[in-house]
């Protein structure tokens, strides 16, 4: 959620730059955008220009710059208005202030800076740049910054801009901030891809960190102001992977990785395969936490963790951790994230982390926070999602899951995951292609378009992937889809069902057949359309979409379809497919 870009140069300028970083954060999620670059003009040391709407044909008006930040809003306090979007300035306009997350006690400091100090919006973000304000009359920039910093509490990244002396201060709690060095300028980002036009060399901060950036130079500094050592590293990262390349978007892009992905996960080495056995065979409970789309593949690891490896498992969404998890002795927490960055996983681990949990992670970005902070990261190494709606990054969770669950439980059963993933990728390879497309895929989401509600049925590993199908739909086409476990439809959710409504069934080839094409026949016996997702061609289906049976890895091939019908259904309808409404990739607000 929301997007920040600074760049500090030695020569040339930094509009464009800001500006092109900006569109590079547009998935993240907003609503509005501004930048505040230091100033030519001689009546004010900073010029501001906002917007609401998006970005991505926009120009900037502001002078041409050595120093600037720019950020991108997703709405909290505030409506979505020129007023609440940042940069925020104090009183004299010589301070600028961009932040992601939320100031949680902004209104106790607002009320004591309200004596003073004139806000110009409702965000929490201006009472920042108010403090600073208050402060500098009594401190140098730094320690105005450190000190105001120290007096909020929450979540938050934060970049100030002195435009009087030419200085930005940096800092960064819970929330994600990257500084990118170059020998032309440095660069501060809230999510590192947006460097890659720049360089590579670059430094997370951690927790409590601040970064002090002049003319002269780049110093690191922790929460009590003593210099720390500031050592960079090489982003391993190409351009080209945030392109769409010949795709119309990024999300049919990644749906179109996946074979390669699921590839690319077999090749996992024995040495990480053996760590995780390791590591699983040492604890008699298994927790997997995650939030949306990574809560649906913790619910999956724990129905396989079950099976393959016959421990107690269970899943949790993330921010209902505290309620709905009893941290017993010998449980091993494994959180599930995309970005690495989500405020409730963060929070959870953070936690556990406290009480001296060993912690592991199924994660994409290395480098992130949930990366460094647990004792066995396991990267999903899917390449940047850009889309919002999470797809190929689902699938290498899932592909990881397999492969180290079957070689925790044994030879025989890895040898036969490797044997069935290899033919789950020939499979998808075909569901992926036009004529698939045209034949399975189209004819449903014409029906879905035309609706405003519909069902997705599953039972066993299925069930989660019910609930992931439902959600992609909602999310790309705003249809509203509902998933639930396909044993509860007389429980209630049947009275739902009328003449017309769409009624989508993951029917596997196992023991759970009988009963859900019972379950078909009973919506269609209501005048419900049975849309069946099946290796078999069964007469109750009013449509079929075919997915051939090769064991537990055909739960693959199902999400890809689930995935397609989102995206394709979204697209008649004509949405904003990579940036849903209201929507955000990196979630790092409660």
């Amino acid at each position: 959620m929301c997007g920040i870009f600074a760049e500090f140069r030695k020569q040339g300028h930094v509009n464009q730059h800001i500006l092109d970083g900006l569109k590079a954060l547009e998935y993240r999620g907003y609503d509005s955008w501004g930048v505040a670059v230091i100033a030519q003009s001689k009546k004010t040391s900073l010029a501001f220009e906002k917007h609401i709407g998006k970005i991505s044909q926009s120009e900037l008006c502001v002078s041409q710059s050595l120093v600037g930040v720019g950020h991108t809003r997703w709405a909290t306090h505030g409506g979505v208005t020129e007023e609440n979007s940042h940069p925020h300035a104090d009183c004299s306009k010589n301070i600028a202030v961009v932040q992601n997350g939320i100031i949680e006690n902004y209104l106790e400091i607002k009320a004591n800076l309200k004596k003073k100090h004139t806000f110009r919006s409702q965000t929490d973000t201006e009472i920042f740049s108010h403090l600073v304000e208050e402060l500098i009359e009594k401190h140098d920039f730094f320690d105005a910054v450190r000190l105001a910093f120290q007096q909020v509490k929450g979540w938050n990244a934060v970049i100030v801009l002195n435009g009087m002396t030419k200085e930005i201060v940096a800092v960064r709690k819970g929330s994600p901030l990257v500084l990118g060095i170059s020998d032309k300028a440095t660069f501060l980002v809230s999510d590192p891809h947006a460097l890659l036009p720049h360089t590579k060399q670059m430094y997370y901060l951690e927790d409590e960190e601040f970064v002090y950036i002049t003319a002269d130079s780049t110093k690191l500094y922790d929460i009590n102001g003593i210099e720390k050592k500031l050592v960079t590293t090489t982003l391993n990262l190409q351009s080209s992977s945030t392109n769409k390349g010949e795709y119309e978007h990024f999300m049919l892009k990644e749906i179109n990785e996946e074979p390669t992905i699921i590839l690319k996960a077999m090749k996992t080495p024995t040495s990480v395969l053996g760590k995780w056995k390791t590591l699983s065979q040492s604890y008699n409970r298994i927790v997997f936490l995650g939030c949306g789309t990574a809560y649906h593949a913790a619910m999956m690891g724990k129905l396989l963790a079950q099976s393959f490896l016959q421990v107690p498992a269970e899943a949790v969404i993330a921010s209902e951790w505290q309620s709905s998890l009893v941290l017993a002795k010998n449980t091993l927490p494994i959180f599930l994230s995309q970005s690495g960055e989500t405020i409730d996983v963060l929070e959870g681990a953070r936690y556990m982390k406290s009480k001296h949990m060993k912690l592991a992670a199924f994660v994409n970005v290395e480098g992130s926070s949930l990366c460094r902070m647990v004792d066995m990261p396991i990267l999903l190494e899917a390449g940047p999602e850009i889309g919002v709606l999470a797809t190929k990054s689902f699938i290498a969770k899932l592909s990881k899951l397999f492969l180290l669950l079957s070689f925790a439980q044994g030879k025989e059963a890895y040898t036969k995951m490797l044997k069935e993933m290899q033919q789950a990728v020939e499979y998808l390879k075909k569901t992926l292609q036009p004529s698939f497309i045209q034949t399975y895929i189209e004819p449903v989401t014409q029906l879905l378009a035309k609706h405003h509600h519909a069902f997705v049925l599953g039972r066993g590993l299925t069930y989660p992937l019910a609930l992931e199908t439902a959600l992609k739909i909602k999310e790309g086409s705003y249809v509203h889809a509902e998933g639930f476990a396909a044993g509860e439809l007389k429980h209630g959710v049947i009275a739902l069902v009328e003449h017309g409504t769409p009624c989508m069934l993951f029917v596997a080839e196992d023991d759970s057949k009988a009963a859900m094409l019972a379950n078909a026949m009973e919506i269609k016996a209501r005048g419900g359309v049975v849309i069946g997702i099946s290796q078999e061609h069964e007469q109750v289906f009013d449509y079929w979409i075919q997915v051939k049976d090769c064991g537990v890895p055909t739960i693959l091939i199902q999400a890809a379809v689930g995935q397609l019908l989102g995206y394709y259904t979204a697209l008649k309808l004509g949405r904003d497919i990579d940036k849903p409404r209201n929507l955000a990739k990196s979630v790092t607000v409660k």
